[in-house]
């Protein structure tokens, strides 16, 4: 090859590098640029001092191009150990007195090279093949044992990296990718080897950065390396999540994914990288829609799933993602998107169980209030009517008019109850639930309706906010039927002239107090409405005492939230 062709080589070789460079140091700043962006300046700086090595006039300028190729070209070797160690995994084990002691050997070698007496160290016998004056020339040498350590560090350093670099592309897919990194240490340093020893008049050497070259290119441009993901992140981090990840550009093209995500898609539907989303399978495709929420919920079917329904048949299984999906930006505006799919197929299974539960419970509630209502019916209106019709035939038949006056008032009194009763099963079948005012408004109408045709003097107090929450329609009745119980009680049986009614509003409890000045059958005499009351405190989880001396005196404690 005529030297002139060989140097508008390397010139154009370093224009190549230096495009490079600039690219990778312009892209979003990771570990991965920084070390390639480093390597390729070594590389750039290197095949300029041989160019300028070639054209050098004279014997001395040759020598000193060729030292400095070699301030800067030891320094390849321990930035390619980096750069291996982060795209394997092996970053971790870097400590930092393995950091330094990679850099010991090319920083001896630099500083040798720097001083021309210390350099004979390293390289000896120079003299020259070809011509030096109006044509390039090399300067031949023989080794000294300084390059024979430093032959010894570049070898050893070339075993590491490519056992790393093996193990990487054991445990990655991007294969292809790892296979450019491995030609970026391997062609220079092998390359020099072989023809070094070749009996030539041209350095060859800097040509075997053309393997690197290409390779960093077909990374760079197919693989993305100089762009959007830190490599480091991806082995670090990427693959070992639990979730399934994919990352795409703005036109939905596939760069990168996980192993997570290659197993969550059914067999036969595996992702291809540089490839659109929508070849993927639906509803798989829908999920890498461009618009929309971030966040999307959806289901697939899992054929390899079944269980057994009621019926002993088979029946297929949805499995459940949640897509989470985040633009990926620079100062340049978006560069892509990030999806995240997570498998909540168990806390859908969750929240379909709770949501059962709570079906069940609130029927069940349903038909315990149900079965309240049907109860008050019968113990409220259904003995009214049954007195009324009683008292009704015993006047028919009653010859003496003050007996018949009595059995009429009696039948007026039982009409007045049972009228009570049914406005207030009407007011809740009308209301479902009741607040606290509106109950209060209930007591205060009853109380009214059954003390006063009497007349007895009533009043209703009440201490403290009663709670926000309203209570549930049957405790709301039971809690009434008390109210209706002590007051009817007071009103037709103790003759009492005063009655008083008194809420005590308390974040521990609710207190419910009936007094009156009248005199009350004994407790334990077994009278339906004392059974009534203990019945009813009782199904609102609640405490009573019932006091007959001086006065009469009804307490109930009751839970805060009825």
């Amino acid at each position: 090859m005529p030297v002139d062709n060989y140097i508008l080589i390397l010139y154009t070789t370093i224009l190549l590098f230096i495009a490079m460079s600039v690219y990778a140091i312009t892209r979003p700043p990771n570990v991965v640029n920084r070390l390639l962006a480093l390597m390729l300046l070594i590389f750039t700086l290197w095949l300029y001092a041989c160019t300028q090595e070639l054209l050098a006039p004279t014997m001395e300028a040759k020598r000193a191009w060729m030292r400095a190729r070699y301030i800067v070209i030891p320094f390849r070797l321990p930035l390619w150990l980096l750069l291996a160690a982060h795209v394997s995994g092996f970053g971790k084990r870097l400590t930092l007195p393995v950091r330094v002691a990679i850099f010991i050997v090319p920083v001896i070698v630099a500083l040798m090279a720097l001083t021309p007496e210390a350099f004979l160290y390293f390289r000896t016998d120079f003299h020259l093949t070809g011509k030096i004056a109006g044509a390039p020339a090399v300067v031949l040498y023989k080794n000294a044992w300084g390059a024979k350590i430093y032959e010894a560090n570049l070898l050893l350093g070339i075993l590491i990296g490519f056992a790393m670099m093996v193990s990487a592309m054991r445990r990655s897919r991007d294969r292809l990718l790892i296979g450019a990194l491995l030609f970026t240490g391997l062609c220079p340093t092998i390359g020099h080897f072989i023809l070094d020893r070749l009996s030539t008049t041209v350095n060859f050497v800097p040509l075997t950065v053309w393997p690197t070259a290409l390779g960093l290119i077909v990374a760079g441009m197919r693989l993305r390396l100089f762009d959007m993901v830190p490599f480091v992140v991806r082995r670090q981090f990427f693959d070992d999540i639990p979730d399934g990840v994919v990352i795409t550009d703005l036109h939905g093209n596939i760069l990168a994914f996980n192993h997570t995500m290659q197993s969550l898609l059914p067999d036969g539907w595996l992702l291809n990288e540089n490839e659109p989303a929508r070849d993927l399978p639906a509803p798989w495709c829908a999920a890498f829609a461009p618009g929309g929420d971030p966040r999307y919920v959806f289901a697939v079917e899992d054929d390899d799933i079944h269980s057994t329904d009621g019926a002993g048949h088979l029946a297929e299984t949805r499995l459940w993602y949640e897509r989470m999906r985040t633009p990926v930006t620079e100062k340049h505006g978006q560069i892509g998107w990030i999806y995240k799919f997570i498998d909540i197929t168990d806390q859908v299974a969750s929240r379909a169980r709770e949501a059962d539960e709570i079906r069940q419970s609130s029927e069940t509630l349903r038909h315990r209030q149900w079965d309240t209502l049907v109860r008050d019916l019968h113990d409220g209106i259904g003995p009214v009517s049954t007195t009324i019709g009683f008292l009704a035939e015993r006047a028919l038949r009653t010859p003496d008019p003050a007996a018949k006056d009595e059995l009429l008032r009696q039948i007026s009194d039982s009409a007045e109850s049972g009228h009570a009763e049914l406005r207030t099963m009407m007011n809740m079948l009308e209301y479902k639930q009741l607040p606290w005012d509106d109950i209060l408004t209930e007591v205060r109408r009853f109380t009214r309706l059954i003390l006063e045709p009497r007349k007895i003097d009533s009043t209703i107090e009440t201490e403290g906010p009663p709670p926000a929450e309203m209570p549930a329609v049957g405790n709301t009745i039971s809690l009434l039927r008390i109210v209706k119980e002590a007051v009817n009680n007071a009103g037709k049986y103790s003759g009492a002239t005063q009655v008083a009614v008194r809420f005590t509003f308390t974040p521990a409890a609710i207190q419910l107090t009936v007094t009156d000045n009248g005199r009350w059958k004994n407790p334990d005499s077994g009278g339906r409405g004392l059974r009534n009351i203990r019945q009813r405190v009782s199904d609102l989880s609640g405490t009573h005492t019932f006091q007959t001396t001086p006065t009469t005196r009804l307490t109930c404690i009751l839970p805060p939230r009825l």
